[in-house]
């Protein structure tokens, strides 16, 4: 019988996800028309909670479930 394991890294020590992350984000601020992130703020914006962030970036609560079904379906994900 086989295990199914799911393993979370947040910070990237498996595995440097980063450009991905930023990549999808920026791609569906084209979509959605809020502001995308540039490299030289990714190491301000990283502390910050998700209410700040979406406060930062201008994106209203209302598109969260539209973003989180994009986000799933983006290919790199």
């Amino acid at each position: 019988m086989s295990k199914k394991i799911l393993i979370f890294d947040f910070d990237g020590t498996i595995a440097d996800s980063r450009n991905i992350i930023l990549e999808t984000i920026n791609k569906l601020s084209e979509k959605y028309g809020y502001k995308s992130i540039q490299n030289g703020n990714i190491e301000e914006l990283r502390n910050k909670t998700i209410k700040e962030l979406f406060q930062i970036l201008r994106i209203p609560w209302i598109k969260l479930p539209l973003l989180l079904i994009d986000i799933v379906k983006y290919p790199f994900l």
